[in-house]
């Protein structure tokens, strides 16, 4: 097997994982961002402005 391939096969057992494990995750996985996650959206919106344009907010987890 060619690197691409292991590449692409690894690759795709992560996707794998990830997608066998996401019911699970989004049962256990709070659906509101607490009062000091509230406080840093708030803050980062404040920054931004109505004009601003955000490329990517990175969440970790993906849940805020």
């Amino acid at each position: 097997m060619d690197a691409l391939s292991q590449a692409l096969a690894k690759s795709r057992q992560t996707i794998s994982a990830y997608e066998d494990y996401a019911e699970r995750y989004d049962q256990i996985v709070r659906h509101v961002p607490n009062d000091r996650e509230q406080a840093s959206l708030k803050r980062f919106v404040a920054i931004a402005g109505t004009a601003g344009q955000i490329l990517e907010v990175g969440s970790g987890a993906g849940y805020d």
